[in-house]
């Protein structure tokens, strides 16, 4: 739900006066509460957040609402049947679903809604109401600011079973549509930065890294075209491509609002690491004829097996003189591509050679040993 209807939507909930809820009602209500708390206590994220139960009469009034008219949405037209002033204003100011219920024992029925969990998650969530499938969120923002500005994270410091790769789906959009990931686009887990006492901003740096080295990722935040104001106070970054399972990664980002934050933590993927191959290191022979251009301007290519992910030493000897080092990432075990650039002595013997130069090879990849002559012309 947008930022724009925050302050409608709360002096609507405001000014209702309603009987209490059945007490099926509260205790689905508590029951979504209490997980929602426990997430983000898991996580390092503020939590005792507290129920109104006007706010969850008015969640399952809306709720009623989507159900006969069978459409989930935020707005409630006054000709339709089960239209209320209760559920209309809680419909303005929660994020929904049709999903599983949360209050039955399943996950959060917004984890791969990346607009709406980061409504869920925001560290000035204080107070809300709930149903099956309606939560209240940008009405309940009363947390007061730390007296420091900080910078939060989901998932938080050390966290461990973090999905590796994800699929976003919600609506009107999901934020990979904004950065070149669009929806139905598996990436890496939607990784959250949440300002507390920041105010908006924007990311303006965020690093990820593994054990084969930096993660090529993508950032939305406030001011990321229509998607900042379905956000509050952060950004998320998003990892292009799906992560690897049982591998610990470590992110460095600033956001930059009224104050300036930074953070840096680790977390742990699900699942086990891949095992190293049996295979030794090895160089294949379908490298061994580059052009000089290429090299010059790309670097030596390299394939290869490599029984495991890492980085990978390189020392290469132009002729019988020159010798450059360099090193190599290796994402995963098995087959690699890699790329060297040579040092400015190794640039000029390459030049200095007439027709055909021998480069021997040699390349280390933790216990592994690998050489080849290579011959570019």
């Amino acid at each position: 739900m947008r930022s724009s209807r925050l302050q409608a939507a709360a002096a609507a909930l405001a000014a209702l006066c309603l009987a209490p809820a059945p007490a099926a009602a509260q205790d689905e209500a508590a029951h979504g509460i209490a997980a929602l708390n426990a997430q983000r206590a898991a996580h390092g994220i503020p939590a005792g957040i507290v129920e109104d139960p006007a706010w969850s009469a008015g969640c399952a009034q809306h709720m009623g609402y989507v159900r006969r008219n069978r459409v989930l949405t935020h707005d409630e037209d006054p000709s339709k049947p089960g239209y209320t002033v209760a559920g209309a204003a809680a419909g303005a100011g929660s994020v929904l679903s049709l999903g599983r219920p949360w209050f039955a024992g399943g996950a959060n029925p917004w984890e791969d809604a990346p607009l709406h969990l980061m409504q869920l998650l925001a560290p000035d969530l204080s107070v809300t109401g709930a149903a099956d499938g309606c939560m209240v969120t940008w009405p309940g923002y009363k947390r007061p600011a730390p007296s420091r500005p900080v910078l939060l994270s989901y998932p938080g410091a050390g966290a461990t079973g973090v999905p590796a790769a994800q699929t976003a789906s919600e609506s009107p959009f999901v934020p990979g549509d904004f950065v070149g990931l669009p929806e139905g686009t598996t990436t890496g887990p939607h990784l959250y930065l949440l300002g507390w006492g920041t105010g908006t901003g924007r990311v303006t740096a965020a690093t990820l890294a593994g054990p084969a080295g930096p993660v090529a990722v993508r950032t939305v935040d406030n001011q990321t075209g229509q998607v900042g104001t379905f956000l509050p106070p952060g950004g998320i970054v998003i990892p292009v491509e799906p992560l690897a399972p049982g591998t610990t990664y470590a992110l460095a980002a600033t956001f930059a609002g009224r104050h300036k934050v930074s953070r840096t933590f680790s977390f742990t993927t699900a699942g086990a690491a891949a095992p190293p191959t049996t295979a030794g290191l090895s160089l294949d022979a379908t490298a061994a004829r580059q052009r000089e251009r290429s090299v010059l301007t790309r670097g030596l290519a390299l394939r290869g097996v490599a029984p495991q992910a890492g980085t990978a030493r390189v020392v290469l000897r132009v002729g019988a003189g020159a010798v450059a080092r360099g090193t190599a990432t290796v994402g995963t075990a098995g087959a690699f591509t890699a790329r060297v650039a040579l040092a400015h002595r190794a640039r000029a013997a390459l030049r200095r050679h007439r027709g055909t130069v021998r480069v021997h090879v040699q390349v280390s990849l933790g216990a592994a040993r690998a050489a080849r002559h290579v011959h570019v012309r």
